[in-house]
């Protein structure tokens, strides 16, 4: 299993009211959401999968992007 390391993120209350909401629709955890978020801002680049400036989590369920 990968080390992992404890970190404190300050959010607004309404970012902390929709990622509670995407992990209510998604059953994706809070914690593994803003894991992934990172990963995209900090690594999407080097693997040449960056679309955006701005990380985008994930698509709720039932619902496609275009």
């Amino acid at each position: 299993m990968q080390q992992t390391k404890r970190v404190c993120v300050n959010l607004t209350p309404e970012q902390a009211a929709a990622l509670k909401e995407r992990a209510v629709t998604t059953g994706v955890p809070q914690s593994e959401q803003i894991r992934r978020a990172i990963n995209l801002s900090l690594f999407a680049d080097a693997q040449g999968t960056r679309k955006s400036p701005q990380p985008v989590l994930f698509t709720p369920q039932g619902r496609e992007t275009r």
